[in-house]
């Protein structure tokens, strides 16, 4: 298995949209993908060239009022390493939505990252948001 350097988010919604979360009995969902550059095609490789590779994804949820999600101890099979041409640069990318239990539609708007792992790697990322109508 292989295991991504160490992160967290840390989420701050607006007052309003803390609220609405609360009053609805909604969460938050914060997703990462993390996603690399493909290898020309090998003999023997599925993947094609140059085509984005999907490595993994990883999720946490957080209640109305925000916090910090870990993204500590993140793993996946070492094998996925073999489709990217450079197994030390892979991209994350962070999505903060509403977790879609109580309303089957994403009520938020929150800041998203598309960064090597470099970015992150031991830091706190801090995204912030609101409602996506009504703020």
């Amino acid at each position: 298995m292989a295991e991504i350097p160490s992160f967290s988010v840390a989420v701050e919604l607006s007052d309003e949209a803390t609220e609405s979360l609360r009053v609805l009995g909604e969460t938050i969902k914060v997703i990462t993908y993390f996603d690399g550059d493909g290898m020309p095609l090998v003999p023997g490789r599925k993947t094609a060239p140059f085509r984005d590779v999907l490595l993994w994804q990883a999720v946490r949820e957080l209640p109305p009022d925000g916090g910090i999600a870990d993204f500590s101890h993140v793993v996946f099979p070492r094998d996925f390493f073999d489709h990217l041409d450079n197994p030390e640069y892979y991209h994350v990318t962070i999505n903060i939505l509403s977790w879609r239990r109580a309303v089957d539609r994403n009520l938020l708007r929150a800041t998203t990252y598309t960064e090597p792992i470099g970015f992150f790697s031991g830091r706190t990322i801090v995204a912030t948001g609101g409602l996506i109508f009504g703020e």
